[in-house]
């Protein structure tokens, strides 16, 4: 369910699973934005949307996946895959991690627009 909210903080990622240093940065950051009580979204784009399939973040390692399973339920955080992204890695709804959106770059833009800080990682 795609999140309506404005956001103090959009993180862009997209590196894939090999660069787990990246992936950990990425998660270090939410964690901070959110306990900062940001309401954070998270862009996967290009390799990065490998992470939005069912599984791959926990084969990263179990410490990875239990971040981000942490920070997916937070309410302050959205996190988004580009969807050209996601079908170009066979990623699609039906194989897509709990709580993230599929979105097009016309969604995308919108929400980070509206967004006062935007990283790219």
């Amino acid at each position: 369910m795609l999140k309506k909210m404005s956001e103090d903080l959009m993180l862009v990622y997209g590196w894939g699973p090999e660069e787990d240093g990246k992936l950990s940065s990425l998660l270090y950051i939410a964690e901070t934005a959110l306990s900062m009580g940001m309401k954070t979204s998270i862009f996967l784009f290009t390799d990065a949307a490998i992470l939005a399939k069912r599984g791959n973040i926990q084969k990263v390692s179990e410490e990875m996946y239990s971040r981000f399973r942490r920070i997916t339920n937070d309410p302050n955080l959205g996190v988004y895959v580009c969807e050209e992204a996601a079908r170009k890695r066979a990623v699609d709804p039906e194989n897509l991690e709990e709580k993230l959106s599929l979105i097009g770059y016309a969604t995308f833009l919108d929400i980070a627009t509206r967004t006062k800080t935007v990283i790219t990682i």
